[in-house]
């Protein structure tokens, strides 16, 4: 699953979050949960249509095109740490070619813009993201 292998990526890629969920992550797939502040968090939406090989038919899909959101959240009013913790993840995804990940080819990984402030929450934790667009191969 793309939330799985892109998690996983970046806990490896020193952007300054190491672990995947649980009760002491700091790598959330597809939620926000409470605590911690600092936090890194992955959440799908709806992509491209995938792309089919010639011979077409059912399932044939060759390359998947997913759309992922990748969101830092910071300590309560600190909006310069998230804010560059989203320029690292920016830095290691952006542009990223021919790269497989828990045995699935990545084949680009674009941001779709810059990262931006998307909200300040109910703590005045920051929340800045960005949206990226994926082409893989079919899983």
């Amino acid at each position: 699953m793309i939330l799985d292998e892109l998690a996983t990526y970046l806990a490896t890629t020193g952007i300054g979050y190491t672990t995947v969920g649980g009760t002491t992550g700091d790598i959330f797939k597809g939620l926000a949960p409470h605590t911690p502040n600092s936090a890194l968090m992955l959440f799908e939406y709806p992509g491209l249509p995938s792309y089919k090989a010639m011979q077409g038919g059912v399932g044939g899909a060759i390359a998947e095109s997913p759309r992922v959101q990748i969101v830092c959240r910071g300590e309560p009013s600190d909006y310069d740490t998230p804010r560059t913790n989203a320029k690292s993840v920016h830095n290691k995804l952006d542009c990223l070619g021919q790269k497989t990940m828990t045995g699935i080819e990545y084949l680009w990984i674009e941001a779709l813009g810059p990262p931006f402030l998307l909200d300040r929450d109910s703590n005045e934790r920051v929340w800045i993201g960005c949206n990226y667009q994926v082409t893989k191969r079919s899983s």
